[in-house]
This record gives structure tokens, C-alpha cells and sequence, in this order.
């Protein structure tokens, strides 16, 4: 919004870039700002493909194609952001691996370990049990 004194608003303006500049550079991707927010969310239920095209102010049409562009999709996104929190709960919660896939929105344990699996590569068990150290 401009400032009724247009030497204000121009130093407002310069003071703004020069911050910007300041910051260190990070992946400014649509990708990374979507993960980051599916990693962090506070809602119990996961967030859907609208609630985040609403938060960005597009439409979901619009952030498909932005993402297809990065060569990536939404279902793609959310999955790896599920799995990173899975893990994070794997290693670091003594949550049994039935509470995890309700806390991640699963309706049961097994579409969890299946989507858990095709993520990572084996299951949420054996995951948690690989973090275990050798008993000898």
C-alpha cells in the first residue's frame, strides 16, 4: 500500500529488497513450500489438495500445473511428506506402529504399511527395528 509521502514509500521499498537480499537463499520451489507445510501442519487430518491451493490463493487447476512444471504432482508431494513424518515418529516416539498410521490419518495399519513400503522400501516395523542397535 503506498504511503501518503512517496520519499517514504521509495525507502520503505528499498529497505524491503534490501532484506529480501539479506535472506540466505532456499528452495523457493511451490514443491518444497507445499512439503514444508504437509511437515509441519497442526490439523489432525491430513491436509487435502484444496485446503493448500486455498492457503496459496490459487486454484487447485493452477497449482497442478505449477507443480507439473516442476515435474512433480501433489499426491507425490504429500506421500513423501506422510513418510518423512512416519519416520520421525518411528525413531523418535514410543508410539506403536497402529497409533503412528492413525496419527498420520490411515484408517487401518495395513494401507499404512503397504503406502509406508512403497515409500520407503520396507515396512514400518522393520524400519523401527533397523533403528534398534545390535543386542551382542
Amino acid at each position: 500500500m503506498p504511503l501518503a509521502n512517496q520519499g517514504a514509500f521509495n525507502s520503505s521499498l528499498k529497505q524491503c529488497d534490501d532484506l529480501l537480499e539479506a535472506l540466505p537463499t532456499l528452495d523457493r520451489s511451490l514443491s518444497a513450500g507445499i512439503q514444508k507445510r504437509l511437515l509441519y501442519q497442526e490439523e489432525e487430518l491430513p491436509l487435502t489438495q484444496e485446503q493448500v491451493a486455498q492457503e496459496l490463493f490459487m486454484s487447485v487447476r493452477t497449482m497442478h500445473r505449477l507443480l507439473q512444471r516442476e515435474g512433480t504432482n501433489f499426491r507425490e508431494i504429500a506421500n513423501e511428506a506422510i513418510a518423512i513424518r512416519a519416520k520421525r515418529l518411528l525413531e523418535g516416539s514410543q508410539l506403536s506402529v497402529s497409533q503412528i498410521a492413525l496419527e498420520l490419518g490411515y484408517s487401518d495399519l495395513a494401507n499404512f504399511s503397504r503406502a509406508f513400503r512403497r515409500q520407503v522400501g520396507v515396512t514400518p516395523s522393520h524400519y523401527r527395528q533397523a533403528l534398534k542397535p545390535d543386542k551382542f
